[in-house]
């Protein structure tokens, strides 16, 4: 993910937050993100720092999320898949995948892709199976739809919802608590957003009881599990 890309995201979840939690939040990004957090937040009360981290159901310190590098993984793929595609077409489709593919089978799956969509009416979804256990549902999409990519693996959406593991909060606060001595020169209430991200299969998880957890200096903590619901630990310093 781009930098840029992930200060949208930052934003968004912070604005997704701000309107669950019926806040009045002004947010805007930090002036300088190697001595301030993440964010900067106006509220009724004055203002204050977001630092926001994502957090993911199986992640380990030192080794990072399983699920999460596959999501990136089919995520890059398809966008490969996508400009190769568009470089042979220029009818506009949406595509879900269920299961995977080879880098190898691009050119191939991009052709019949081609071949497939040509005489489909917009809207109109087509499956198409590449192999066993992959198939491909393509829908053709309005010309103003020119060169949409945002294409989706549909295994990346789908698991078993779990309860969070109170090590891997823990684990989480403890990382980003270690900028708090640098930030509070510049802001003195910094809090934290830890985000899972309930609409892929590395966030899909149930909020545990986190009453006296400890926020190792921040403020307030904040767990989003995206859309659905939120905890806020309160004084959490």
């Amino acid at each position: 993910m781009t930098r840029a890309r992930q200060k949208k995201m930052e934003m968004f979840y912070a604005t997704c937050l701000a309107e669950k939690a019926s806040e009045n939040w002004l947010i805007k990004p930090s002036v300088s993100e190697e001595d301030w957090p993440d964010l900067l937040v106006e509220c009724d009360q004055g203002q204050f720092g977001l630092e926001v981290r994502d957090v993911f159901k199986d992640e380990k310190v030192g080794k990072g999320s399983r699920l999460k590098r596959n999501e990136n993984e089919n995520s890059k793929l398809l966008k490969k898949l996508a400009d190769y595609y568009y470089r042979i077409s220029e009818i506009p489709l949406s595509v879900r995948l269920v299961g995977n593919f080879r880098e190898s089978d691009i050119e191939y799956i991009a052709n019949m892709m081609k071949e497939e969509i040509n005489l489909a009416e917009d809207m109109q979804t087509i499956r198409y199976e590449c192999r066993p256990l992959n198939t491909f549902y393509i829908t053709r999409l309005p010309k103003k739809f020119e060169s949409y990519n945002i294409w989706r693996n549909v295994s990346d959406s789908t698991s078993w919802v779990s309860q969070l593991s109170m090590g891997i909060i823990n684990d989480a606060i403890a990382a980003k608590a270690e900028k708090l001595v640098k930030y509070r020169k510049n802001i003195c209430d910094v809090r934290l957003l830890l985000v899972l991200d309930g609409l892929k299969s590395s966030g899909m998880i149930r909020i545990p009881n986190v009453e006296g957890l400890s926020g190792l200096g921040f403020e307030k903590v904040y767990l989003f599990a995206y859309p659905d619901e939120f905890r806020v630990i309160e004084h959490a310093s």
